[in-house]
């Protein structure tokens, strides 16, 4: 079986995180790991409900260029 890794990004809306990670969980093909990029935005917090994430989070925005 194949390795399936899933990058989902972080900016500014933090109300759709576990709507994206459900979306990927109920997939046909589902994935080994999902990540978490989160780019520095202030007083923006994300939550997770109960999800094995590989979260990376910066103090720094680097736009679209972090992808």
């Amino acid at each position: 079986m194949k390795n399936i890794c899933v990058v989902l990004n972080g900016y500014k809306r933090p109300h759709t995180l576990n709507e994206q990670i459900k979306a990927v969980e109920n997939n046909s093909i589902k994935p080994n790991e999902i990540l978490f990029w989160k780019n520095h935005v202030p007083n923006v917090n994300f939550y997770t409900e109960e999800v094995d994430l590989k979260i990376a989070t910066s103090n720094v925005n680097w736009g679209v260029w972090s992808r």
